[in-house]
């Protein structure tokens, strides 16, 4: 595990808004997400609300594994050192744009 990447996920995790088992490999991009190294931060953990839907979150991760660089794994660290040393993950944030499906 490192600390930057998207968080590990059990394949039989509950949706919160359809609280029915979901088929996690049904979802586009569910393959390259699980190529990478999880990890304790990241886009979808800093800049999500808790109960984005699964593919939402996705959306994040595959952004996150597009476009990673150390530069924006020392920006994730930072800031959410700063908002945990601060107790404030509840408050919201600036919004990543998702592409519309």
């Amino acid at each position: 595990m490192s600390f930057v990447g998207p968080r590990p996920l059990l394949a039989n995790e509950v949706e919160v808004h359809n609280p029915v088992e979901l088929d996690m490999k049904s979802i586009p991009g569910y393959g390259q997400r699980i190529s990478v190294v999880p990890g304790l931060t990241g886009l979808a953990q800093f800049y999500a609300p808790r109960d984005i839907p699964r593919d939402k979150k996705f959306e994040l991760d595959l952004k996150y594994i597009r476009e990673r660089c150390l530069l924006t794994d020392m920006r994730l660290i930072v800031l959410s050192l700063a908002v945990t040393f601060l107790g404030r993950w509840e408050k919201p944030r600036k919004k990543i744009q998702l592409r519309n499906r």
